[in-house]
């Protein structure tokens, strides 16, 4: 018998036949027969052709399949930090109805102190196992900081929401969106692309459509009408220079640290939350010695009022969800992407608040505040597209030879 290995290589050279009578005919379906008769394609060269197409057809498919997973990949990479801070805007939207069911059992300060002083305690494994990351690189100092401001925005949103109108508040929280811009453009000299203005506009004018809709909440359909004093107006006026001064500046905290930005973003925001918290008790304390008829008569009083069952689930939500968890993901986030970014994207947490109004408070939107919500996703597509990138071509190259190293190509 002829060796396999004299066939294949006569085949591929178009050799003549051999002399011992043997024929070989290497351009058609006919291969060796004992008499020089062309006889049917062995099955062992058929297998392995098609062995060798199946191969071929495998590797091009999982080729394809790893050209989709790293770009999928390399796209997460790059918009993680969007979505989160997307989905912290909806989650912040809840608020409305769990703090209107606190307010209306607590006093605020009191509310304050239960809610933030939950969030702090979450956030204390953090902020004990995270340590090592504030000395290194200095950042509990900051972190306090931007926590004291952040605190004071709360307690003027407050404040100032006794006398002025619901709707107007959160039209004027919403120009946070203005005030970082603006920290960037006086203290660093940045250059703000002119399709983030554009947006700011946007955001600005939906947010005010969405918010002087007198159909959105009951306290904006109650308020509507109501004369707001000096000290009012002032208070309301702090909040978005206290929470746009609150991204600035963490903005700037994290690009500073150059050892783990993941844990010098999570120590940051435990260290601000316990300042949130220290905050809230000194307002509760004030509170208390100044005899605020809002807040219970006795410690038996505060116990039925916080143990009743819509209370306890309106303070783990606010405190755990909307306060411990976004403000984490929040922070984190904000290593990835711009500050005034997202501000921009936050500029949907009306939009959120009215489906979820809508949605458990049985509250419509009107068409002013339909057209106001259109704008605000308009500008956040905006500020999306003017300032993301494709994937990064080395991005995909690590992931491609991280894929090869951990043998998944």
């Amino acid at each position: 018998m002829v060796p396999r290995f004299v066939v294949s290589f006569a085949l591929v050279l178009n050799a003549s036949p051999p002399s011992s009578g043997f024929a070989v005919v290497s351009r058609s379906p006919a291969v060796l027969h004992p008499h020089g008769s062309p006889a049917v394609l062995q099955p062992h060269v058929l297998a392995v052709g098609a062995r060798r197409r199946r191969r071929s057809t495998v590797s091009s498919a999982k080729t394809t399949e790893e050209d989709t997973r790293s770009f999928a990949s390399a796209w997460w990479q790059e918009n993680w930090a969007r979505l989160a801070i997307l989905t912290c805007a909806a989650v912040y939207g809840t608020n409305f109805a769990m703090v209107k069911t606190l307010d209306r059992e607590l006093a605020p300060s009191l509310s304050a102190s239960l809610r933030f002083g939950l969030a702090a305690f979450a956030s204390m494994p953090i902020l004990m196992k995270k340590t090592a990351s504030l000395r290194q690189t200095s950042l509990l100092a900051g972190a306090l900081e931007v926590g004291t401001v952040n605190a004071l925005g709360y307690v003027s949103q407050a404040i100032g929401l006794q006398a002025v109108d619901a709707s107007l508040s959160a039209f004027v929280c919403s120009l946070t969106v203005v005030v970082v811009p603006a920290l960037d453009a006086i203290f660093l000299r940045r250059k703000t692309p002119r399709g983030t203005w554009l947006g700011v506009c946007l955001a600005s004018v939906g947010v005010a459509l969405l918010s002087f809709d007198s159909t959105m909440t009951d306290v904006a359909r109650d308020a509507v009408g109501g004369r707001a004093d000096a000290v009012a107006v002032v208070c309301t006026a702090v909040q978005p220079l206290c929470f746009g001064y609150g991204f600035w500046r963490t903005e700037q905290l994290l690009a500073k640290s150059f050892d783990d930005t993941v844990d010098a973003s999570l120590a940051c925001a435990a260290a601000q939350l316990a300042a949130v918290k220290a905050a809230a008790d000194i307002w509760l304390v004030a509170d208390l010695f100044d005899g605020q008829p809002t807040l219970p008569a006795s410690a038996h009083d505060v116990i039925l009022a916080v143990t009743r069952p819509d209370v306890l689930a309106a303070v783990a939500w606010t405190g755990l969800v909307t306060t411990f968890a976004t403000v984490v993901v929040e922070t984190v986030a904000l290593a990835k992407i711009s500050a005034r970014e997202s501000c921009l994207l936050f500029t949907t947490e009306p939009l959120w608040g009215s489906a979820f109004a809508t949605a458990t408070l049985d509250e419509h939107l009107g068409t002013t505040a339909t057209l106001g919500g259109i704008l605000i996703v308009g500008a956040c597509m905006l500020t999306v597209l003017t300032t993301s990138r494709a994937p990064d071509p080395d991005v995909l190259t690590a992931l491609a030879a991280e894929s090869d190293f951990h043998g998944l190509s």
